[in-house]
Parts: structure tokens; C-alpha cells; sequence
């Protein structure tokens, strides 16, 4: 393998990690929704306790937030504060 291969299989996963990294998000959000009753595809969890769940900050977590409520692909109600749980719904 030469040095010139592994340069643009390496651009070529890194130009990709944050579509991946997003996409992580919303199946960890996805496996640990409830699967019945009333709140059916919902998931209650603080931001921080996301993060720290993904091992990722705080920060990185509201950017996926906002590219998969971009994407229609979840709905999101923030908490009024730091204690209190934000509230994901799956919708696709």
C-alpha cells in the first residue's frame, strides 16, 4: 500500500465522520426509545447524561440535534433547565 492510497482513503472517512457521528446519535436515540404505550418512540434524557452516554461534550451533542431535527427525523423538546430531561420523539 503506498503513502498516496492511504491519504485519500483516510480524506475520504474523515470527510464522512460527521454524517456518521449524527447518524450514531439517532440510533443510540432510536435503541433506547420506548417501544409502546402512550409515549411510543419517545425517549426522555438530559443532554449532558446524552453525552456522556455517547462519550461525546455537550456541545457536539446539540450539533447532531440540530442536523437530525433538520432532517426530520426526530422531533426535539428541550428542558426548561439543567435538571430536568429533554424529550426526543423518533419520527422516522
Amino acid at each position: 500500500m503506498t503513502d498516496e492510497t492511504f491519504f485519500v482513503v483516510s480524506r475520504g472517512i474523515f470527510d464522512h465522520y460527521e454524517g456518521l457521528a449524527t447518524m450514531g446519535l439517532y440510533f443510540y436515540l432510536l435503541g433506547n426509545c420506548t417501544i409502546s404505550g402512550k409515549k411510543k418512540g419517545q425517549l426522555a434524557i438530559s443532554v449532558r447524561e446524552l453525552a456522556n452516554e455517547t462519550k461525546t461534550s455537550a456541545q457536539t451533542v446539540h450539533q447532531h440535534i440540530k442536523r437530525l431535527v433538520n432532517a426530520k427525523l426526530i422531533e426535539y423538546s428541550p428542558a426548561r433547565n439543567q435538571h430536568q430531561d429533554s424529550v426526543f420523539k423518533i419520527l422516522k
